[in-house]
């Protein structure tokens, strides 16, 4: 490792990062040549007690990056004290409009790739300066994708992914969402430090997380899994401090946060308590896929012999808890708009 570039505070680079990529979201917001291709939406800046809505192109910070960015507001709104960073790059995502044409695709990647190199040009942290960051374009059938790598060892082999950029086709914003999920959901814009941050709600993106964890899951990569499940339980903890911290003392912008926990990600914290997600934490620790794939083949032989005994067992169990008021014809649905019972 190259002395110059050995002290680096990675926590306090990354955020100083999110400048440029600040830059980088207003100049494509700002830029004729660029905007006139995006998708549009609504935002709520939770800054302002008016709860005021205003329109900008669709533009969402997903992943770990965006975990990051509400660490930030609950240490600047005095619920935590320090940010102790588990991801290192930052994941925006837009939305192209359905007539942007061929010609018109190159024209619109060129120019977003000279608005990432001209504002890397203004990053200046201790010895890096923009000759240390390197664009690359990606094909992919669903979206246009640019990444911005950071190469503080002059090391091809040895690239820190700092930035990702996704253009989505047909309406779509993510793998998982699309534009009409947010005809009515109103997307979050937070100022930080002179600089704005892009959030989908917190229940969306505990959501997203959800589906990372299945995913990773089911690629047997545990050690991601538990990454994720604990910040989903960290929102949680995040929830419980609040409602301690705050029960007489009224905070406009955690309470628009935090108000979609009892009935949106309530059960969500519940449901990593399930099987297969507490799996992954006694899985980790198994290094011989060999070993993780037999355990896997007689979890499952043992969940056909046993699963529905132990469930019947269960029933009848609950019939004898006071709480429910059960009947053999009854068929409970639950209300899906409201999760805290389950």
């Amino acid at each position: 490792m190259s002395d110059k570039y050995s002290k680096i505070d990675f926590n306090d680079f990354y955020f100083k990062f999110y400048y440029i990529v600040n830059n980088i979201i207003y100049e494509i917001h700002n830029n004729n040549e660029t905007n006139k291709y995006l998708l549009n939406c609504n935002y709520n800046n939770i800054n302002n007690t008016k709860d005021e809505s205003i329109r900008l192109p669709l533009t969402i910070c997903l992943g770990g990056g965006g975990f990051i960015l509400y660490n930030y507001i609950f240490k600047n709104e005095k619920l935590i004290k320090s940010i102790e960073l588990s991801s290192y790059d930052y994941d925006l995502s837009f939305s192209l409009k359905s007539s942007i044409s061929k010609d018109y695709l190159m024209k619109f990647i060129k120019d977003v790739k000279l608005i990432c190199s001209k504002s890397l040009e203004h990053f200046k942290y201790k010895n890096i300066n923009n000759k240390n960051f390197e664009i690359y374009q990606i094909n992919h059938p669903n979206r246009l994708h640019l990444r911005i790598d950071f190469n503080p060892y002059n090391n091809k082999n040895n690239l820190i992914h700092v930035l990702e950029l996704s253009f989505w086709f047909n309406g779509k914003v993510s793998d998982n969402f699309t534009i009409t999920d947010f005809n009515k959901t109103e997307l979050f814009l937070y100022k930080y430090n002179d600089v704005y941050f892009y959030l989908l709600p917190l229940e969306l993106l505990v959501k997203t997380m959800l589906y990372a964890i299945i995913d990773y899951f089911e690629k047997r990569n545990f050690n991601k899994c538990n990454k994720y499940i604990e910040r989903i339980k960290f929102i949680k903890d995040i929830n419980d401090i609040f409602m301690t911290k705050h029960n007489n003392n009224y905070n406009f912008c955690i309470n628009r946060i935090l108000s979609s926990y009892k009935n949106l990600i309530k059960r969500k914290y519940k449901i990593i308590n399930d099987y297969p997600f507490i799996l992954s934490k006694k899985f980790a620790t198994i290094k011989n896929n060999g070993i993780i794939k037999c355990i896997y083949r007689d979890f499952r032989i043992h969940n056909h012999k046993e699963l529905d005994n132990l469930i019947e067992k269960f029933i009848n169990d609950c019939k004898d808890e006071k709480e429910y008021d059960y009947k053999d014809s009854d068929i409970t649905i639950y209300n899906t708009d409201d999760e805290s019972d389950f």
